[in-house]
């Protein structure tokens, strides 16, 4: 069973404890992410929005920290900015038959 998502934030990870985070606490901090991403590129969310190929209402919903994004445009939002979020085994589990 899989149970942390783990963010990679070249020259970082940060990894989230799904069973012990809740899921507005990691969209907050993902939200943050994103909006310190986008202000070191120098775009506002309108920006960001059109070159992601994304709503700008999106964008504001994940900078603000709402918990119920639809995970493929988050995936796409990250994709722009250069990162992604990938599932992996914790490591007190064994990464066989995965």
């Amino acid at each position: 069973m899989i149970s942390e998502i783990c963010l990679y934030l070249y020259p970082i990870r940060m990894i989230f404890d799904v069973a012990a985070l809740s899921r507005t606490n990691m969209m907050a901090t993902i939200g943050k992410f994103v909006a310190s991403r986008r202000k070191a590129l120098r775009l506002t969310q309108e920006e960001l929005a059109f070159q992601s190929g994304l709503g700008y209402r999106f964008v504001r919903e994940v900078e603000g920290g709402k918990p119920t994004v639809q995970f493929n445009k988050l995936e796409q939002l990250l994709a722009f900015l250069g990162f992604s979020l990938v599932p992996t085994p914790n490591s007190s589990q064994s990464t066989e038959g995965l």
